[in-house]
């Protein structure tokens, strides 16, 4: 049962968290588990944005932006002025508490396949949030647009 558990862990760190996301059509499992069992809400609530709906929240700066993958991702490249906010973290974030429950926020991720921003979004629903919405396209939607990034600076 523990060699279960870590295998488990494993998928989720190297192939979720480090950016290496399962295949649409071949999820892992654990992303099975975790979207089908784990975050059972109401997802009616959740809207889901386009590329040109979520470039028009941010231009028109009428949502918060937030970077639901890891922080070590975040560091390295992010929708400009979006703030990081681990989804693994957000139940015990200072920052969640600071963002207003009737506030527009745009969730994101890595991009289509990566379910983080998705399971950020539950968590949110969950605690009351009432204006979420995920932008599914993430960051290679973004990137491949030429859209605005925070990245970190080569050496």
């Amino acid at each position: 049962m523990r060699a279960i558990i870590l295998l488990f862990f494993f998928i989720d760190f190297f192939y979720v968290d480090a950016g290496f996301v399962c295949p649409t059509s071949n999820p892992c499992l654990f992303n099975f588990f975790a979207k089908n069992i784990a975050f059972q809400t109401d997802s009616d609530s959740i809207r889901t944005l386009t590329i040109d709906e979520a470039f028009t929240l941010f231009t028109e700066k009428l949502a918060v932006f937030i970077d639901a993958r890891h922080p070590f991702l975040y560091k390295k490249a992010h929708i400009k002025d979006a703030i990081s906010l681990y989804y693994r973290i957000a139940d015990t974030s200072d920052l969640l508490p600071m963002i207003k429950k009737d506030q527009a926020v745009v969730i994101f991720c890595g991009g289509p396949g990566c379910d983080q921003a998705d399971q950020l979004a539950q968590i949110m629903v969950q605690k009351g949030y009432r204006n979420v919405m995920v932008f599914p396209g993430g960051m290679d939607e973004w990137r491949a647009a030429g859209y605005p990034l925070d990245e970190e600076k080569k050496k």
